[in-house]
């Protein structure tokens, strides 16, 4: 169905089925710049797949989620799926 359901932590993520937001983004704890995460990100294909498939990102506990890092997934999220919308046309 195009939806991922994500949270900050994993006990969150356990509560709801889904995954936090860093394994379902494929970043690890996404230390470094935005141009070494796209390139790293380019080279796992089913991290790709998930990004290009999903329509609606799901994030339960946004605001324990640190600024940095969801401004570096805005980023991102353009760059891999091609589109200068917000966080690429994710909703």
């Amino acid at each position: 169905d195009g939806m991922a359901v994500t949270a900050s932590t994993a006990l969150a993520a356990s509560h709801l089925g889904g995954v936090t937001l860093h394994k379902w983004a494929a970043v690890g704890l996404g230390n470094g710049d935005v141009v070494t995460l796209a390139r790293e990100l380019r080279g796992r294909r089913e991290a790709m797949q998930r990004w290009r498939q999903t329509r609606t990102l799901v994030i339960d506990e946004i605001s324990m989620v640190d600024g940095e890092f969801f401004a570096k997934l805005e980023v991102l999220a353009r760059a891999v799926r091609g589109s200068d919308k917000p966080f690429g046309g994710l909703q």
